[in-house]
């Protein structure tokens, strides 16, 4: 089964399953209002994942660290 990170987040979160916060931003203005919305001390950027098993290059994920 080939699916995206966010499908497979979402199918684990139906099933009760915890996964990390995350969004998803484009510039660095919207990467800094979402850790801001996050409410977490520390954060990743990362560049967004593809199927094709290469990275996007204009699109980041956002998500919060424990």
């Amino acid at each position: 089964m080939k699916i995206h990170e966010y499908q497979a987040k979402a199918i684990l979160a139906r099933y009760g399953v915890t996964t990390p916060r995350g969004e998803v931003a484009y510039t660095k203005e919207e990467a800094r209002e979402a850790a801001q919305r996050l409410k977490s001390h520390m954060v990743v950027v990362k560049s967004a994942n593809s199927r094709r098993g290469t990275r996007q290059r204009r699109r980041c994920e956002v998500g919060a660290l424990r």
